[in-house]
């Protein structure tokens, strides 16, 4: 297990009530049977001796009229357990002859669910019953998927099968299977459990009633559905302002003066008052409601929810009518949850049974005053600003202590809440987040303040950091709040690492302890900011020896490559490393061979994983990596981090490919048209911003030569791809930063599409010496093309020099 150090003192009492590091036992169902929603009735345990020497006298009984759900849980109760024994058993209808020895799944002829004892009865839509009756055993969900979740619950729970990350399942070997169970009943105590995976087989094994934005195997199964566009930010599609903006401006918010128009769900606001906007925002979400119920998805078994909340900024409309609202409900949400009852009271006249979301997040994080949500609101609260590497109870976290007020605040204003989540770090997916030990208390301090429902927003990406484990455990969180997440890692690990689980395991405690020692904390964007969490050189190093450890131990291609995934986070701090330093124009401290298996592997081991992103701001699936990653992994490879050629005596030269491109703007490239084998080039096709240019920070060397009173020149070397030559084909020059990310321009020049012979390289240079000019946020060199189609294809840039000049 590794040795474990101290943690933090500051924190101390908050690591020893979340996770008792407990030594691990094979079988949870002793633990996970307390678990709130469980009941077990005091009978004598019945004994069913399901298989012997690989053969079975059971048969698996669905109803004649059985739903697609009953079918699947037929299909999956029979597959395991022929997985298991080596038998097969046989599904039939109940129109078959009734026998000793059946499995019995929903209601049939065999037995009606309106006969069970009170105690033994479900009370939520997705509980269930598991009853033997003599050496039959009854399967009984309040509606079709939870008889699919109560064949799970029992696969898991008495058999010990676990289904561990898509694809990769644990069934125990017994050829002789001998059944020893008591009736028992499950009501989960959430009714809407969500994580940002795909895969929707492991999905709905684990008891996931959503996946994102939709619905695991909805039209079979049902789940938690929200209607329209979006499940949330929806202002923008309420009252698209592409519709109504131009005729009338006053239904959008009034801000500074001005009327801001919505874009989607980012941009803009509505005025909430106004009464045009109440009108058609129900006439939207009434023609949502009936699209879906109309729909080959729709199920009946579903809970429909419509998401009526703000677009995801801070404004909020100042019309006097809305700021009147605001002032008297005592929060900048007044109007959004007096426009959100509003529409909820009106679509209850002819949708009853449709339930209205709208997010506590930013201005409306904070209830109303007056106004008590309706029994068909739902509140999702959102503590984005939280410090998620402590509970969100810790009494001595800044950050959480008005995230934890909030939440208390909202006990009696809403009758329903469910919780939108943030366990991953979204500016980067492959940097590490140790959460692991404040997840399992913070989902039972949520459940106990009123949650009914939590999405985890986690990312979108097969082979981000931990994602198995943390989707295993939060999966098993969200079924039974009470799991005891220790053991649940422990044997996730055992299970799914091999021989590896030890390494693996030493790796989760190290990173966690290594945490607990800095006092900052960890954000839902770290990886961004400059009071980040920093991992020094040592803890890589460490972290990615006990790995490399483990990936030699596993025995199998499979477990050798599950480790080699949780090493890429290392892999991508030692690159990431390399080309920041290379990217300021200097060289890289990293031992070339060093560099180069780290390049070598995370190449190798991303694409083999199926990476398609490396944070939450992306293109298309798979763009920024091949955009930008794999270039540069693969320049490191075969050219190294010298450059071609070499520049001028007491020249700084970067390479173009080696610079950040942090808005995803510009695409890296490697091939023998660039003079440095590599290079970048933006397209020509639209109005890109200082922000999104080709930029090469210059502020260390300009400071430095103001001090030295050595003067430089700015120059690049460029190829215009061009089909005219009227217009310009790109701006050059360097500009400074403010403290609000404005830009000043200190110098530039435009050159025109007639001043570049096409597809050929050319030194640019600025005519006069670049300045140090104080800012805020530094000063930058940047290429930006034009957005001149019709004469430009796009503009390529090998490298930046700062060439000096001969002092006065």
């Amino acid at each position: 297990m590794g040795i474990r150090r101290q943690p933090h003192p500051s924190r101390a009492r908050t690591v020893l009530a979340v996770w008792r590091w407990l030594p691990a036992r094979l079988l949870l169902s002793c633990v996970l049977g307390l678990s709130a929603g469980w009941t077990a009735m005091p009978a004598a345990a019945a004994v069913l001796r399901l298989a012997a020497d690989g053969k079975t006298p059971y048969s698996i009984i669905v109803r004649a009229t059985a739903t697609e759900a009953e079918h699947l849980a037929a299909r999956e109760l029979a597959l395991f357990l022929g997985q298991m024994t080596g038998a097969q058993f046989p599904v039939k209808t109940d129109t078959s002859a009734p026998a000793a020895r059946e499995i019995v799944l929903g209601p049939t002829n065999r037995f009606d669910p309106a006969n069970l004892p009170p105690a033994l009865r479900p009370q939520v839509p997705e509980g269930f019953t598991i009853l033997p009756r003599g050496q039959r055993l009854l399967i009984l969900g309040s509606i079709p998927r939870a008889t699919l979740y109560g064949v799970y619950d029992l696969l898991e729970m008495e058999l010990g099968c676990r289904f561990l990350a898509p694809h990769v399942n644990y069934v125990p070997q017994h050829p002789d299977l001998s059944l020893k169970i008591r009736p028992r009943k499950y009501d989960p105590p959430l009714e809407y459990r969500n994580l940002h995976i795909a895969e929707s087989e492991w999905a709905v094994r684990n008891r996931l009633n959503a996946s994102w934005d939709g619905i695991p195997l909805e039209r079979q199964l049902g789940g938690v559905r929200f209607v329209g566009p979006s499940f949330v930010h929806t202002a923008g599609y309420l009252v698209p302002a592409e519709t109504y903006y131009e005729a009338h401006p006053e239904y959008y918010a009034l801000v500074d003066g001005q009327r801001h128009q919505t874009v989607g769900g980012r941009k803009g606001q509505l005025c909430l008052s106004h009464p045009e906007v109440f009108r058609i925002a129900c006439e939207t979400a009434r023609g949502w409601i009936s699209a879906y119920k109309s729909s080959p998805l729709y199920n009946p078994y579903s809970q429909l929810i419509v998401s009526v909340s703000a677009n995801d900024n801070g404004l909020v409309c100042e019309c006097p009518a809305c700021a009147a609202i605001n002032a008297e409900e005592a929060t900048p949400g007044g109007t959004l949850f007096r426009f959100v009852n509003a529409v909820a009271a009106a679509l209850a006249t002819d949708h009853p049974g449709v339930r209205v979301e709208t997010l506590a997040y930013g201005p409306s994080l904070r209830p109303p005053a007056v106004t008590r949500l309706r029994d068909n609101v739902i509140i999702r609260f959102a503590p984005i600003e939280a410090d998620f590497g402590r509970t969100l109870d810790d009494p001595v976290s800044e950050l959480n202590r008005p995230i934890r007020d909030s939440l208390e605040s909202w006990s009696g204003k809403a009758a329903c809440i469910y919780v939108w989540h943030y366990v991953v770090n979204f500016h980067s997916y492959l940097k590490p987040f140790p959460n692991l030990r404040v997840l399992p208390h913070d989902v039972r301090f949520l459940r106990d303040h009123g949650m009914r429902g939590l999405y985890a927003q986690g990312s979108q990406t097969a082979g981000s950091e931990l994602r198995p484990i943390r989707d295993y455990l939060l999966a098993k969180l969200l079924w039974r709040p009470e799991t005891d997440a220790r053991e649940v890692i422990e044997e996730f690990c055992r299970l799914y690492y091999g021989r590896a689980a030890p390494s693996v395991l030493q790796y989760v405690d190290l990173l966690h302890d290594y945490y607990e020692q800095q006092d900052r904390p960890l954000r839902w964007n770290d990886a961004s900011r400059a009071d980040g969490v920093v991992y020094d050189d040592d803890f890589v190093q460490q972290a990615d020896d006990i790995l490399a450890q483990g990936e030699m131990l596993a025995q199998t291609a499979a477990q050798k490559h599950r480790v080699a995934v949780a090493r890429m986070p290392f892999w991508y701090m030692v690159v990431m490393k390399a080309l920041g330093e290379l990217s300021r124009g200097g060289a890289t401290t990293l031992a070339p061979g060093d560099l180069q298996v780290a390049a070598r592997r995370l190449l190798e081991v991303s694409q083999a994983e199926g990476v398609t992103h490396l944070s939450e701001f992306y293109g298309p699936p798979g763009e920024q990596l091949e955009k930008e990653l794999y270039p540069k992994l693969r320049l490191l490879l075969t050219r190294g981090t010298a450059p071609a050629e070499a520049p001028a005596e007491g020249t700084i030269r970067v390479l173009a490919a080696f610079l950040g491109n942090e808005h995803r703007t510009f695409t890296v490239a490697l091939g023998a048209d660039y003079p440095e084998g590599a290079g970048v080039f933006q397209t020509a096709d639209r109005d890109w911003t200082l922000g999104q240019a080709i930029r090469w920070d210059i502020t260390p060397f300009l400071r430095a030569a103001q001090q030295a009173g050595q003067p430089y020149q700015l120059r690049v070397r460029a190829r215009v791809d061009r089909m005219g030559d009227k217009g310009a084909a790109f701006r050059f020059g360097y500009f400074r930063i403010n403290a609000n990310y404005s830009a000043d321009i200190c110098a530039a020049l435009t050159v025109n599409a007639a001043e570049t012979p096409p597809g050929q390289w050319q030194w640019f240079t600025l005519p006069d010496p670049v300045e140090f000019r104080a800012s805020d946020r530094g000063q930058q060199a940047f290429v930006l093309a034009a957005n001149n189609p019709q004469n430009v294809r796009r503009v390529a840039v090998d490298v930046f020099e700062l060439v000096p000049l001969a002092a006065d």
